[in-house]
């Protein structure tokens, strides 16, 4: 580690640290404190006025004022800043970007990023940095390798850009900050991922890389199993000191890059060494200074991190990066054994719903400092960024206290939500996709359910066909175009899926009366409504037959 780095992680990081943990001990007050700041700053904004702000001298006044709402409750201001509207839910000048992510239509979520939300996301990182170099003092010796997307992946119509925070925050960086990344920023914009993921190993393989940062541990498991995949390629060019493997890279990019490779001729040897003996390249090879990988270890993405323990057989140390959504950063983990997290109370004021509540229109909410040990609430949070009391789908669990504050852990997503690796499919996008597909298809169905396989990273397509059975070449067609369709309404599933990470779809055809077989198992329940969504399909008995995809060769419209 740098002495200018251990100068400000020893003194200006520690201190943030030290007042992080004292903040805890009077949570009730900070987090009132907060909530007033926001509504101060924000009075006179159109949220504000519609709300009552200007009047709003209390917390008590403001969960009186505001409503608990989800996406669709803000989606109405949104649009309001998309046509150039400022003062909209937050005071000043329009967001630097949009934060990118599905929504609960065909239609994007863009949130909002200003830069308050920066500044606190920017501390809640450096917390969890801090946090972790107290239990691994040599974490910061070497190269920090995170895994994010891209900064910019679009513009509105008033040409504000939109994409991943993650990435703008590696992309503008200050210098001292980038040096310790392992690769440059460019390679992020490669638009193939395969090109994207050989340059971004290229140029890391040979790095001392000390941290990484996988918010999706498959996705790291992937990039270990591309690198053994193409060991001999990507040997050979670290060898040369070249990038020979990748024919569409930009001339502006390519040129970057090669004038930061160099020929690393006994590293590469020492590989093929080992190559040699064990007939496979672990990432503990190339990587012998590796200290901690940070990821999501609860929720279904937390059961792939038994496959990162077998690419490490001497063992490492892996430490839950929290509760992260592109909304809020809501927890910061303390240690690599618990994955629970003290609640970012400097940035976000925080409400829970009680499980038994969770779904009444006018529930009772409680504070951070209400919580009880043991318990399970869906999370409600105001934002820096201009959500206010938003309903954010996520139940945790409080695992216990520190300082009086509660510690919490994810444990899943709300009601409508199927969650395998971070893509969040809705029922509102199984119906859309589904719609459009028999639209273009002419095939009717009496019902239809989609079922999340977390065994098999996977979805499977259930359905009854109404009328006349289509022959199995036209389903697989049906196939075909319900996952282009799908992955126009969710991109990130699109990503995993062109990725490997989820393999394709599946869809089997259930005999003639399964949704009566539905209904008759329900029959003493009078609220009973077939679900479109789900973990495992109702009467699975009445399989009829499953149809064959073409696996590996689906294509995507644009």
């Amino acid at each position: 580690m740098s002495f200018f780095k251990k100068i400000i992680l020893n003194t200006i990081t520690h201190m943030r640290w030290q007042h992080f943990l004292s903040s805890c001990h009077n949570l009730e007050k900070n987090q009132n404190d907060l909530l007033m700041k926001i509504i101060r700053m924000n009075k006179h904004t159109d949220f504000g006025k519609e709300h009552n702000f200007l009047n709003t001298k209390t917390p008590e006044d403001f969960l009186k004022n505001v409503p608990i709402r989800d996406w669709n409750g803000f989606s109405s201001y949104i649009d309001r800043i998309m046509k150039g509207h400022s003062n909209v839910l937050t005071d000043g000048p329009l967001p630097k970007m949009f934060n990118r992510t599905s929504g609960t239509t065909g239609k994007y979520k863009l949130i909002p990023v200003n830069e308050e939300v920066i500044k606190v996301n920017s501390i809640s990182q450096k917390l969890w940095i801090y946090s972790a170099f107290k239990q691994h003092e040599d974490l910061l010796e070497g190269k920090f390798l995170p895994i994010v997307n891209r900064a910019v992946e679009g513009y509105t119509d008033l040409n504000i850009p939109y994409g991943a925070v993650s990435g703008m925050m590696f992309r503008d960086a200050n210098f001292l900050i980038k040096s310790s990344y392992a690769y440059p920023y460019s390679i992020l914009e490669i638009d193939n991922y395969i090109d994207r993921q050989y340059a971004l190993m290229r140029f890391c393989i040979p790095e001392n890389i000390s941290v990484i940062i996988c918010l999706n541990p498959n996705v790291l498991i992937k990039l270990f199993e591309f690198v053994n995949d193409n060991k001999e390629k990507i040997i050979k060019d670290i060898y040369d000191g070249t990038l020979s493997n990748i024919k569409n890279i930009p001339t502006k990019i390519r040129n970057e890059l090669n004038h930061k490779l160099l020929p690393k001729k006994n590293f590469a040897r020492k590989l093929e060494n080992l190559i040699e003996r064990k007939g496979m390249l672990l990432p503990c090879d190339y990587w012998e200074n590796l200290k901690l990988i940070g990821c999501f270890k609860n929720g279904s993405v937390g059961k792939s991190i038994q496959k990162i323990y077998q690419w490490y057989p001497s063992g490492i140390s892996v430490r839950d990066l929290g509760l992260i959504s592109s909304e809020a950063h809501i927890s910061i983990p303390i240690l690599d054994e618990n994955n629970s997290g003290l609640l970012t109370s400097h940035a976000n004021f925080f409400e829970f719903i009680s499980e038994s509540e969770a779904n009444k229109s006018n529930p009772k909410t409680f504070l951070a400092h209400q919580l009880e040990l043991g318990c399970t609430y869906k999370l409600i949070v105001t934002t820096v960024n201009g959500l206010y009391r938003y309903n954010i789908n996520d139940f945790i669990e409080v695992t216990g206290f520190l300082n009086g504050a509660p510690l919490i852990r994810f444990l899943r997503k709300g009601s409508d939500i199927c969650n395998l690796q971070g893509e969040k499919v809705n029922t509102n996008q199984v119906l859309e996709a589904v719609k459009n597909s028999c639209e273009d298809t002419g095939i009717s169905f009496n019902h239809f359910m989609f079922i999340g396989d977390s065994n098999n990273d996977c979805y499977h397509l259930y359905v009854e066909i109404s009328g006349e059975n289509p022959n199995n070449g036209i389903m697989s067609q049906f196939l075909k175009i319900f996952t282009e369709h799908f992955c126009k309404l969710n991109y990130i599933f699109k990503d995993l899926l062109e990725s490997k990470i989820m393999t394709p779809i599946k869809l089997t055809v259930m005999k003639p009366g399964w949704l009566d077989a539905i209904a008759d198992s329900r029959k003493f329940d009078v609220q009973f409504k077939p679900s479109v969504l789900g973990t495992e399909p109702l009467c699975k008995d009445m399989i009829w037959y499953q149809v064959e995809n073409e696996a590996g060769h689906l294509s995507f419209a644009s």
